[in-house]
């Protein structure tokens, strides 16, 4: 591949990875998730389909909290 599609491939892997990484932090707080990464919330909106994403991936700690609710 050419230098820039690799470097394109390679700057959206980062993106998507940054902003799983942001949700999971957030709990899936979109709003705050926004906020981590410096940018509007429209244009996460925006990435998250880019991405196809839907923001609503479980936290890593999902199943600590789960399991003190139960």
């Amino acid at each position: 591949l050419p230098l820039r599609e690799r470097t394109r491939r390679a700057v959206e892997k980062v993106e998507r990875e940054d902003i799983l990484e942001a949700l999971r932090h957030t709990g899936g707080n979109k709003s705050a998730a926004a906020r981590i990464l410096g940018i509007d919330n429209k244009t996460l909106h925006v990435k998250l389909k880019k991405h196809t994403l839907r923001g609503t991936e479980e936290p890593v700690n999902a199943n600590i909290r789960r399991n003190r609710t139960q």
